[in-house]
This record gives structure tokens, sequence and C-alpha cells, in this order.
């Protein structure tokens, strides 16, 4: 057990008054000991311990400071039986802080010695020590960011205290060390008016004036503005290179946000060129630019160049497969014959000069004028054995 010099007594101690019952002694190392004496000896006004006399607390620490009526010399705590002297405030005034003590109920006793080497001496007194109180804890949570601003965040604080209660929540919305606001209750709302990372802070209180702290980061993002109207921001599109004043930048018939597609972080490059589609005329490189293209990002195109007059295109499917065949000539959906041939069914699509392919006819045939290169393209939906 050490003590220190403290000038003032802890908030909120109120004076102790003494009883008028202080005897008289000889100073300490008198012959005849602690003999009472026909004397009047310095007087102590109060006694001012913290806690006061009778208190049990969750400290190892007390403080006792007294005031003397007139002049004193020196003045003495007998706490537990061990004599200490106490700290030399001012004239009237001597403290002394206790610390470590042991747990349990503890007796002492002032002493003060006049100029005269006179000796007042209080009644006892008793203080009870318990384990020093454990601080809260909490956990601090946000809803509703990231965002825009003017944006509306609810904070919530998980808090607990292992040997006592919350008494209050303190809350510091921008990081800035300034309590914005208390509550006795563990939840609140904020509104971030502007743009800005923010650190936002609860403090929590038990009843044994014990705190503990978290933060959670605040993201508010910048205004959107999307010029164009197409579903992209304009601050997207500067970072992926599209026109923010331009719904559709290559003009393929496609805006930038069907292209883009739902990650404007990793926009879409169907045909892997580098040159994202929203930027890409033909997204698929199949040659068809994408504003002619009915499927600009399926690169499944057969050239047929050279035309014989019995140039045909042979689809075989496994009987009992779901298959759905699409071909298209020269921009025309073309519905192709079909026949069984062994196992198989056989469609024979034929290039020809009209728009339409004829399911009626055995074949039909290339006309004289057509181009010397025909494109055909056809899509295959479903699941079984096919070859072409």
């Amino acid at each position: 057990m050490g003590h220190s010099c403290s000038g003032n007594p802890s908030d909120g101690t109120q004076p102790y008054e003494i009883k008028e019952n202080a005897v008289d002694r000889y100073p300490f190392g008198s012959p005849s000991g602690w003999e009472d004496l026909d004397l009047s000896p310095t007087a102590i006004r109060y006694i001012d311990p913290t806690p006061a006399d009778g208190a049990t607390v969750r400290n190892s620490t007390i403080q006792i400071k007294i005031s003397t009526s007139r002049l004193a010399d020196r003045a003495f705590v007998d706490f537990d039986g061990e004599v200490q002297s106490m700290d030399y405030v001012d004239g009237y005034v001597f403290s002394i802080t206790l610390r470590e003590l042991a747990v349990g109920e503890h007796s002492y006793f002032v002493y003060v010695v006049d100029q005269s080497g006179l000796i007042s001496k209080t009644e006892a007194r008793t203080v009870i020590i318990e384990l020093a109180g454990r601080p809260p804890t909490v956990s601090l949570s946000a809803y509703a960011t990231p965002g825009y601003p003017p944006l509306v965040v609810t904070f919530i604080a998980d808090a607990s205290d292992p040997d006592g209660e919350i008494v209050e929540y303190r809350w510091d919305f921008d990081g800035d060390g300034v309590i914005d606001e208390i509550t006795m209750v563990n939840t609140t709302r904020h509104t971030y008016e502007t743009e800005g990372t923010y650190l936002a802070k609860v403090t929590v209180l038990d009843n044994d004036g014990l705190s503990g702290s978290d933060t959670v980061n605040i993201n508010i993002k910048k205004s959107l503005i999307d010029s164009d109207n197409d579903g992209l921001s304009d601050d997207q599109e500067i970072v992926i290179g599209t026109d923010p004043n331009n719904p559709d930048t290559d003009n393929d018939g496609y805006t930038d946000f069907e292209e883009v597609g739902s990650d404007p972080a990793h926009p879409k490059d169907t045909d892997g060129d580098g040159i994202i589609d929203a930027l890409d005329t033909d997204s698929d490189n199949d040659g068809i630019p994408d504003s002619e293209d009915p499927e600009p990002y399926n690169p499944t195109v057969i050239s047929i160049e050279d035309l014989l007059p019995d140039a045909k295109l042979i689809v075989g499917v496994k009987t009992g497969a779901i298959i759905d065949l699409n071909a298209i000539v020269a921009d025309q959906n073309s519905y192709p014959d079909a026949h069984y041939e062994g196992d198989w069914v056989i469609w024979e699509l034929y290039a020809n000069d009209v728009p339409y392919l004829d399911p009626s006819r055995d074949s039909e045939h290339v006309g004289d004028d057509w181009p010397e290169t025909v494109i055909l393209k056809f899509a295959i939906n479903g699941s079984g054995d096919f070859y072409v």
C-alpha cells in the first residue's frame, strides 16, 4: 500500500463532521505514550473521505482529505494499524491517496499534530473494498450505407457490461472528437448531407463510470448524375470510356447500359478483343455489324462462298433430342424442310432467290441473282446430339 498527494477530493464527496470527543495526546514518541491531557489541541474541522464512511466500492484506491481549525504541523492516517504521513497541501489542509488496497473491510483513524506538538484524533471509520469494476463492451453497426447524400443512416450499438449496466450512449457521427448526441438507448439516426468518408463512433458508459467504444466507416458518395438517362452514371461512363451525353455511344441500336452489363466495373467484351461491347460495332466479331445483327453477341456464323446451284446446309439431330433450329438467310427468317434418315432427323436448307424457304418443297436452289457470297446464320438450342 502506497500513497501520493492530491490537492482536491474526488468530485461528489461531502464534508464529514468530526464529533467533539477528540482527545488530547502527547506528541508521538512521548515517554508517557497516549495518555489523556487537559489541553486544547488543534481541532480537525472535517474529514473528507472518498468514499464516505462505511461505503462499499469496487475500486482499490481511496482519497482522504482533512482540514484543521488552525495551522497544523503534521497529519497522519492510521490505516489498518499502519501509520502513514499525510501530504501537506497548505497550512490547514492535508491529503493522502491510498492505492492498491486489498479486498475486504478496512478501518482507519486520522491524527493531527499542531504547532505545540499536541494531537487531535478522529473516530474510527471503515471502508469496504470489492473487486474493481470491469468496463463495458460495444459493437457498432450502421445501415443504409454506402449511398448518396442526403443519406439517413441508422446506428445500432450492441453493448453489454459484465458487472453492471449501461447508462449512457455518446455519439460522434463524423469522428471529430465532439459528442454530437447523448442517448439512453442503443440506437439513433443521423443524416449526412455531403459526400465523404466519416468515422462514426459510439462511447458507452456503465454505472461505475467506466466506458467502452467502437467505430464504423460511413461512405457517402457523390450525387448520382446520369445526363443521357441510359442507366449509367456520368462518373461510370467516364471511367469505362463511353459518352455520358450519348445513350448509345457506338450507334448500334443498343444502349450503353445494355452493352455494359450489370457490373460497370467489369463491362462486357463478348469477343475478347479489348474493346468493350458498348464501343465495339461488331461485338461478337462475326462480320455482321451489331446494327444489322439480330444476335450481336452470338458469333455462330457459316459463310458459303462460290455457291454452287445445289449448295445446301444439312443439320442432323439424333432421335430423342430436343432441338430448336432457327436459320437466317439474307436477313430473312427461314424455316428449313425436315425429314428422317435412319436414326437422325435431317434438315436440308438451300440458299435460293426467294425471301423465305418453302418447307413444302423438296429442295430450293440458288438463283442466278444471288451475290457471290451468302452468309447463313443459324442458332441451335436444346439438348442432345447433332451435327452440321
